[in-house]
């Protein structure tokens, strides 16, 4: 709701020539590929494997806009996929990557289908 009057009130303001970038000033948050996000994030997509994730609090125009979620990378004991599943829109399925010097140890079995075995993030093997 908030972020609905404020991109009304940005073009408003902006008139017609108004640009609305993915990542930055009302939109900030949201993406289209993980280059919209902040260095210790990565883009999750609201579309997922098994059905939407939800995604009601956008309003429909905005939706045409962003396609994605700025969500952190995994933190030390994250639940992570130890293949994560990026698609080749620069976003993510479900959860973003283990962070820099971290990796998905796997801790399930069997793997969840379809995205594959889950784990936690864990410090780099030896």
């Amino acid at each position: 709701m908030i972020v609905t009057t404020l991109l009304i009130v940005v073009v408003l303001f902006s008139g017609a020539s108004a640009i609305l970038v993915p990542g930055s000033g009302a939109l900030t948050g949201y993406c289209i590929t993980s280059e919209h996000c902040k260095a210790n994030e990565c883009c999750v997509s609201f579309d997922q494997l098994r059905g939407r994730r939800d995604a009601g609090y956008l309003s429909p125009e905005l939706k045409q806009i962003v396609k994605g979620k700025c969500e952190p990378l995994g933190r030390r004991g994250a639940t992570c996929y130890v293949t994560p599943l990026a698609q080749e829109t620069g976003r993510y399925y479900n959860a973003c990557p283990c962070s820099k010097g971290l990796y998905c140890r796997e801790t399930t079995i069997p793997p969840t289908v379809p995205l594959g075995p889950q784990g936690k993030c864990t410090a780099n093997k030896g």
